[in-house]
């Protein structure tokens, strides 16, 4: 697991919902993670409530997100998977197709 700084754009974000233990948001996405090209890539973060998880997804589903997160991995077989981590909504910007 790496400890360094990663920032990437989650494209058309799908909300996955809340885990099992009700704090932690799931995201999924694809992204650009040279060297290893467009990759699915996983994120969660905490929300203290359901209304908040909800809101987000409403405003933000389907768009594209930017994260960072300081604990993440790659691994071949499911991708690229972000911990804990800080968002930003941006706006469509020129990219490869994912």
């Amino acid at each position: 697991m790496s400890e360094k700084p990663l920032t990437v754009i989650l494209r058309n974000v799908k909300v996955l919902g809340t885990g099992m233990d009700g704090g932690h948001t799931y995201l999924f996405g694809r992204t650009d993670h040279p060297p290893h090209g467009i990759v699915d890539a996983w994120a969660y973060f905490d929300f203290e409530d359901r209304p908040k998880e909800a809101d987000f997804e409403a405003r933000y589903a389907g768009r594209d997100v930017e994260v960072s997160s300081d604990s993440w991995e790659y691994l071949p077989s499911t991708g690229l998977s972000l911990h804990n981590i800080i968002w930003r909504n941006v706006d469509l910007v020129a990219a490869p197709e994912v």
